[in-house]
């Protein structure tokens, strides 16, 4: 590792997180310049602690991310689905950030999701969101071949 990679700072989300969506809107205020990493889950061999399924933390995070969410002065709606199919919005995530829109991209798509309430599995919900971040580059067609 070269001195200029082991210095830049990573950034690791998932548009599942309302915690992301709001750590993707502090690191935009700051001028974040650094790598954005997609976590799309743990290793096949790993088990995920989904904090849903836990009654006690989720009232906790209902209760934190209303908070935290209010604070930052963002809309807040719980997104139906709750748990979508990620795969195009992953994609077409990747396909931002190698077209330089990454971080914009990520923001527009968690907005909707946890500011709007959208189906972020919609192909017309990632457009909307690729035309808010000043990408032209969306098509699902590819994207998804």
């Amino acid at each position: 590792m070269n001195d200029t990679t082991a210095s830049t700072l990573r950034c690791y989300f998932a548009f599942r997180s309302p915690y992301s969506r709001l750590g993707l809107h502090k690191l935009a205020r700051a001028g974040f310049d650094g790598d954005l990493i997609l976590f799309t889950g743990p290793p096949e061999d790993a088990e995920f602690a989904d904090p849903t399924r836990n009654k006690y933390k989720l009232a906790y995070y209902q209760q934190d991310v209303f908070r935290m969410t209010v604070r930052m002065g963002l809309p807040l709606a719980l997104p139906d689905p709750f748990d979508p199919d990620y795969r195009l919005a992953n994609l077409s995530f990747i396909a931002a950030q190698n077209a330089g829109k990454g971080l914009d991209f990520a923001i527009a798509v968690s907005d909707a999701r946890w500011g709007e309430g959208k189906n972020i599995s919609e192909p017309d919900v990632l457009a909307e969101a690729a035309k808010v971040a000043g990408w032209d580059g969306f098509d699902p067609d590819v994207i998804s071949a």
